[in-house]
């Protein structure tokens, strides 16, 4: 039981390090998206 409990969880810390790998991908996306929007001077029409 102790070596199955111990293979999971190095499973689901692998995945919880992907998870946050992808989420900070999302956002820097999200964030360059933002910046593309100001940049064209629509950052008004995106925020309301």
């Amino acid at each position: 039981m102790g070596l199955i409990d111990g293979i999971v969880l190095k499973i689901t810390r692998k995945l919880f390090r992907n998870a946050k790998a992808l989420t900070k991908q999302l956002y820097g996306i999200m964030i360059l998206n933002v910046v593309k929007i100001s940049r064209c001077g629509g950052m008004a029409d995106a925020l309301s």
